[in-house]
């Protein structure tokens, strides 16, 4: 095993996040280096760190899993994670824990346990599951890892300061050969038990002595005797071999009873670990009693939201007559100051025409006064004749027009209509041009008020719907604010703070909510 990088956060001493880069320099190409600094500073929580993230547990507080003192001192998170290289590839290992809400002062947390492959894909989520993998993966467990790869602090310094016939000892147990110290002293008793059965056998032999006839015969009714003596214990060798055998099934049947504690301990763990999820199972099914009245508010949602399309179907028909309305005004705003503009420029070309055709009149007067012989003078007149009709002609166009549009614009804003003045006939270019500049002013600075009319009874159209809707999902909910607790989760939505459950101001009744907004539609329109 090659560990790679070290991360943690917030452990013991070492508050914040940290990263040790093993494979950056100068360590990547240091063969040996060492971790120095005053007590305190942090160097034994680095290897707790190395501990934590692997199995979830630091040597410094013995074979206690996950400890809850490891985290700094006002903090609501910690977390460790060590990315190491094994011949099978490289992995990343993560062990976090946090408190309530990741407050200082909240509640604290199961553990979680996490094992990535060098794709970040996750081998493991759960601590069980971590657990095997960790195992499977170094091939060691937590205290052949303490003796073979992190010795523990203060064991080594007992080593060195032990007595000589201590050592042994202490070197076993660090080391976990003191299984090879009992096969010796096995080994040893076996061998002192076979000598003195060999001795025994021959002291045996050494007293034996040639016997006679007699005692021949003697010897042979006893090895008959005998003979018979061991087809009876053959016999009850075979009953014992049933006991035997029945011994040894109540041995497998103990083995298989042991696994069966093991595996009633790894589910005790388990079901620890999930008790996060029986208890908001719990909640949910405390949650069934009020499932007719979720179903009802489901289906309010549905209707708010099928209202909500309506008034929005709505809304934008109105922006679009109210679109067609603006630029229906500004079409006739347009014509309107077109035609002015036209009539004015036809009321000046006439008046130019009138002063020159009056000029030529005067000049025609004067020179038929001078020239009263010329005949000739009087197809002229008629000319002048015509074009001073023409001219009456577009006055009278012109003030038919102008009443036309002034009595429009009286109807939009009739207090400032006021300024037009009722008749071109005796109102100079000037004088004109002034007022409907005026007037246009104004209606521009009316058309921008009420804009922002529009659109302020709408953000209070759009508020006191709001509020209705809050309003009906309290009085569907509110009864059962008082069983929520601080912390835990709330059983409709999962929240853990509930700012509503105390102290909640009381909500204005439906009726007078749906009187509001009736009152800021109205508004609007």
């Amino acid at each position: 095993m090659k560990i790679l990088r070290i991360r943690l956060k917030n452990l013991n001493s070492l508050k914040g996040e940290h990263c040790v880069d093993l494979t950056a320099e100068p360590l990547a190409s240091a063969g040996l280096f060492a971790i120095t600094g005053s007590m305190g500073a942090g160097k034994s929580t680095l290897l707790d760190a190395v501990t934590l993230a692997l199995y979830g547990k630091a040597a410094r507080y013995g074979n206690e899993s996950n400890p809850e003192h490891v985290m700094s001192r006002h903090c609501g998170e910690c977390s460790a994670e060590v990315e190491f290289e094994v011949p099978s590839g490289t992995y990343r290992a993560v062990w976090e824990r946090h408190r309530s809400r990741k407050k200082p002062d909240g509640a604290l947390q199961q553990p979680k346990r996490y094992i990535y492959d060098k794709a970040g894909e996750p081998l493991a989520q759960q601590i069980r599951e971590a657990e095997v993998k960790i195992e499977e993966l170094l091939g060691l467990n937590y205290d052949r890892f303490l003796r073979s790869v992190l010795l523990a602090q203060g064991e080594f310094a007992r080593f060195l300061k032990a007595k000589a016939d201590e050592r042994a000892e202490l070197l076993e147990s660090l080391t976990g050969t003191e299984i090879y110290s009992r096969l010796g002293w096995r080994a040893f008793v076996e061998a002192n038990r076979r000598e003195n059965e060999f001795n025994l056998k021959e002291a045996g032999l050494q007293q034996l002595a040639i016997l006679g006839d007699d005692e021949r015969k003697t010897l042979d009714e006893a090895i008959k005797q005998g003979e018979e003596e061991r087809k009876e214990l053959e016999t009850k060798l075979a009953a014992g071999s049933e006991m035997l055998a029945k011994i040894s099934s109540l041995e497998e049947a103990r083995a298989k009873e042991k696994d069966a504690s093991d595996e009633q301990v790894a589910i005790e763990k388990d079901r620890q670990n999930a008790a996060a999820d029986l208890e908001r199972l719990r909640l949910h099914r405390l949650t069934l009693p009020f499932a007719e009245d979720l179903v009802r508010f489901t289906a309010v949602e549905k209707a708010a939201v099928s209202a909500t399309t309506q008034k929005t179907k709505a809304f934008n028909n109105h922006e679009t007559a109210k679109k067609m309305l603006l630029k229906a005004n500004y079409i006739l705003r347009s014509a309107v100051e077109a035609a002015l503009e036209a009539q004015r420029k036809e009321a000046e070309a006439a008046g130019e025409t009138v002063g020159k055709e009056s000029k030529v009149v005067a000049d025609a007067r004067k020179w038929l006064n001078e020239h009263q012989n010329d005949a000739v003078l009087a197809d002229q007149l008629g000319e002048l004749v015509a074009a001073i009709g023409d001219l009456k002609a577009g006055r009278t166009s012109l003030a038919r027009d102008w009443s036309a549009w002034r009595t429009s614009a009286s109807k939009i804003l009739p207090t400032d209509a006021k300024i037009l003045p009722a008749t071109l006939g005796a109102t100079k270019d000037s004088e004109l041009q002034a007022a409907l500049d005026e007037f246009l002013g104004k209606a521009g600075k009316r058309k921008k008020t009420l804009e922002a009319d529009v659109k302020e009874a709408k953000k209070q159209l759009d508020l006191r719907k709001d509020h209705l809707g809050k309003a009906k999902l309290v009085v569907k909910l509110k009864d059962h604010r008082h069983d929520l607790k601080s912390g835990e989760p709330c059983p409709l939505c999962g929240a853990l703070e509930h700012p509503y459950a105390e102290g909640a101001a009381p909500n204005p009744e439906i009726a007078e909510l749906a009187s509001e907004v009736e009152k800021a539609s109205e508004k609007l329109e």
